[in-house]
């Protein structure tokens, strides 16, 4: 490296505090007949990208401006040395197609099993310098799998994909200038100036547990749990729009004053929601449970648009929080029998269109919650206390859609060309599942969920009566 990129340290905002602190690991899968041939162009885009963008360079510490507060992080520049021992890209040779990471596919959530496919370990965020973005270009033997490590406590998913479009600029043009990226320094410093100000003046009153840092899942602790795995789950979108027709109907039937809109999204979570109640709580080995239990899960709320003034939707940093949304387990009726004709999805059983509808408007109501004076007021109680650690609510577990993300349509130009998937299996969270990007413009592209749980856990999803209906038996059309 001739020179050494340079910046100054900034703070991470009271946003970055709110979200998981650790690394995740999205890798975005390449079929080219010589992927070998693409490596001078990731290259030279990567040190291009470095040289525009060199806060990504970076590694997350302790803060050195904010002393009198705990768990207050910032970003610092990297040393040379540092650089050397984990460069920007690291270029790394296998035997294996790329299809054992694309859709469908089960992938092991263990250290042993993934370690070779990321520039760094996994257990790097718990250190006191921890890089907020690397790249590890994985040459395999019919493409080329490039893995995105970056910090989420300095970088959201909507981040992530403007990271994404910048380096594919880069690729395009070698020597790109800022004007033509998605942001720039500055503007990421003024954005965050902008999420300070807008906490500036709240009332707080507001509860502190409404984020997404670290904590124990709701997972059996017994010594029998099996190692988590990953596995996608493609739906059939045509069918998630049949129950969704069904869905609004009721609700406009039984709404006595504004009839809410009921959105694909939140029917699909919904849908998802549904079934893993009833493989968790309603399984032939689920036990017996108290008739006051419920499930409680996180959905991650995306906050560009929801802040006064609104955060551009080009900024890296973080913008999202979590809400939790509960619902009363026996409220859930159990695998209902059905006859021929109604086993067909588009003629679901009465009793579980009502209990999907409901599931579906606590979801829409749980999000509609997070308005611009909500985000002010969490600001504000961060900015204001003495410790900035994170204390989220208890959930059995998270979703985050990626759906509305544009990342099929990223040019990385003539060489690489467009992604042929988006590889989330690397992210060991047991508990955590992602809605990815949707293939085609179109809401007709099939919905993929990729859930992270013990291997009997998710073969019992599979196989829960609606979700048997609505699954793809070919999965996603690559």
């Amino acid at each position: 490296m001739a020179t050494l990129p340079t910046f100054e340290p900034y703070v991470l905002t009271p946003l970055d505090h709110c979200v998981y602190a650790g690394h995740l690991f999205p890798a975005f899968v390449f079929q080219i007949e010589n992927p070998s041939s693409a490596i001078p162009t990731l290259n030279l885009a990567v040190s291009r990208l470095m040289h525009l963008l060199p806060f990504l360079t970076g590694n997350i510490t302790a803060s050195t401006q904010l002393k009198r507060k705990e768990n207050v992080l910032e970003v610092q520049p990297p040393t040379q040395e540092f650089l050397r021992e984990y460069p920007m890209l690291k270029i790394k040779h296998h035997d294996q197609s790329t299809s054992f990471a694309t859709s469908g596919s089960y992938v092991r959530t263990g250290q042993s099993n993934n370690e070779s496919f990321i520039p760094f370990p996994s257990h790097m965020a718990g250190e006191s310098k921890s890089p907020i973005f690397r790249f590890q270009a994985n040459i395999m033997s019919d493409g080329l799998i490039l893995c995105f490590a970056f910090h989420h406590m300095a970088i959201d998913g909507i981040g992530v994909f403007n990271v994404a479009t910048a380096l594919a600029t880069c690729c395009r043009d070698s020597q790109a200038e800022i004007g033509s990226l998605p942001t720039s320094p500055l503007r990421e410093q003024q954005s965050r100036q902008s999420i300070l100000e807008i906490g500036s003046g709240a009332k707080n009153t507001q509860p502190a547990e409404i984020d997404l840092g670290e904590y124990e899942w709701d997972l059996d602790s017994s010594s029998d749990v099996e190692e988590p795995i990953s596995k996608t789950i493609a739906i059939d979108a045509s069918k998630v729009e049949q129950i969704k027709a069904q869905c609004q109907l009721l609700v406009e039937k039984n709404a006595t004053s504004a009839k809410p809109s009921l959105t694909s999204n939140t029917i699909a979570t919904a849908l998802l929601w549904f079934c893993w109640i009833r493989a968790k709580y309603h399984g032939s080995d689920a036990g017996e449970k108290p008739t006051n239990t419920d499930s409680r899960i996180l959905t991650v709320v995306e906050l560009r648009d929801r802040t006064e003034p609104r955060l551009p939707s080009t900024y890296i940093g973080n913008a999202l929080l979590g809400v939790e949304t509960s619902a009363r387990v026996q409220e859930i009726a159990p695998e209902i029998t059905v006859d021929n004709k109604s086993s067909c999805v588009g003629h679901l059983h009465p009793h579980e269109i009502e209990q999907i509808s409901s599931l579906a408007i606590s979801l829409q109501n749980s999000a509609a919650s997070i308005n611009s004076q909500y985000v002010r007021n969490v600001i504000s109680n961060i900015v204001s206390s003495d410790n900035w650690a994170s204390t989220p609510p208890p959930a059995e577990m998270l979703i985050s859609s990626l759906r509305p993300i544009k990342m099929y349509d990223i040019d990385f130009g003539p060489i690489l060309g467009p992604l042929k998937d988006l590889c989330l299996e690397f992210n060991p969270f047991p508990g955590l599942c992602w809605i990815k990007p949707a293939r085609f413009g179109t809401k007709l592209a099939p919905w993929e969920f990729v859930i992270s749980s013990e291997p009997k856990f998710i073969k019992k999803i599979q196989q829960e009566s609606l979700m048997k209906r609505l699954i793809l038996k070919d999965g996603p059309r690559l």
